[in-house]
């Protein structure tokens, strides 16, 4: 029985699939290091169920809840509220 797992993810002897469970984690965390975190950010925000809170420069912003305060600050900031 397959699980969906090559020969070359089984191969991978990085430090990271030596701490992760399965190459497929390792396989996918390779693909997006080589990313920008706003590149990242700019495709998260395209998403469906995403939704994008942009704090203009010299705004205060503060992300909290009923029962916990995360983060306050100065813009600029993108926060991004994941529904998923």
């Amino acid at each position: 029985m397959s699980d969906g797992i090559t020969d070359a993810e089984r191969e991978c002897n990085c430090e990271l699939c030596q701490q992760l469970r399965s190459a497929r984690e390792c396989q996918k965390l390779h693909g997006i290091i080589y990313f920008s975190t706003k590149e990242l950010t700019d495709e998260l925000a395209k998403r469906e169920g995403v939704k994008e809170i942009i704090i203009q420069p010299y705004e205060w912003y503060q992300v909290s809840s009923e029962k916990e305060q995360w983060d306050t600050g100065l813009g600029p900031a993108r926060i991004l509220v994941v529904i998923d």
